[in-house]
C-alpha cells in the first residue's frame, strides 16, 4: 500500500551457485526497498525463494526454497520484519518437489509448489489439501479475470486449474491491461 517492495535473492541464477565468484553477497536473503533505500530483512535462511503478502499486508510468507518450509513474519509499521513463526514444514514428505512459488488466495490461505506438486495452507499452519503433479512445479499465479484459475510453471509446460477461492488482486497491476 506504500510502495515497498518485497523479494528474494538467491544464488539460484549463477553457474556455481555459492560458489560462484560473480556472487554480489556472501549469503541468500529476503530485501526490503522502500524510500529508496535497500536492505536486507530476512538473512538466516540456507535458501530463500517465494514470498507472498496476506491479504490484509499485515504478515509475509516466505519460503526456504529447497529446505521446504514456510516461515511467516509481522510486518512492522518501518516495513521491517519481526516475530518470526514456522508455520508449516513441508520436509516431512520425501516426495520430489521444492517450496519455489508461493501465493496467498483471498481467503488468506497459502499456495506453494511443494512436494509432489502444490500444497494448499491456512494462515495457521494446517495443510488444507494438495494438487498432485506429474511434473515438478516450479511458480504458480492466480489470473483470469475473475482470478479463480491456477496457473502453473513447471520445467517443459505451464498448466491451469480452476479453484474455487480466487487470489489476492495486484495492486501494481493494471487492470485495463487485463492482468492481476
Amino acid at each position: 500500500k506504500d510502495g515497498t517492495i518485497y523479494f528474494s535473492d538467491t544464488f539460484g541464477g549463477l553457474r556455481n551457485r555459492a560458489d560462484d565468484p560473480n556472487k554480489g553477497l556472501e549469503r541468500n536473503g529476503f530485501f526490503m526497498l522502500r524510500n529508496g533505500k535497500l536492505s536486507m530483512v530476512v538473512s538466516d535462511m540456507k535458501t530463500v525463494n517465494g514470498l507472498a503478502l496476506s491479504p490484509d499486508e499485515k504478515y509475509l510468507y516466505v519460503n526456504g526454497g529447497g529446505d521446504n518450509y514456510i516461515r511467516r513474519y509481522e510486518i512492522q509499521p518501518d516495513g521491517t520484519l519481526a516475530n518470526p513463526k514456522l508455520i508449516i514444514d513441508l520436509s516431512i514428505d520425501k516426495t520430489p518437489g521444492a517450496t519455489d512459488g508461493t501465493r496467498v488466495d483471498s481467503k488468506g490461505n497459502i499456495w506453494t509448489t511443494g512436494p509432489g506438486g502444490v500444497w494448499i495452507i491456512s494462515p495457521e499452519g494446517k495443510h488444507l489439501g494438495s494438487i498432485l503433479m506429474t511434473e515438478r512445479p516450479a511458480n504458480l499465479g492466480f489470473g483470469d479475470a475473475d482470478l479463480k484459475t491456477l496457473y502453473l510453471t513447471a520445467r517443459s509446460s505451464v498448466y491451469k486449474v480452476r479453484v474455487n477461492t480466487p487470489g489476492v488482486p495486484c495492486p501494481a497491476c493494471s487492470k485495463s491491461a487485463g492482468t492481476h
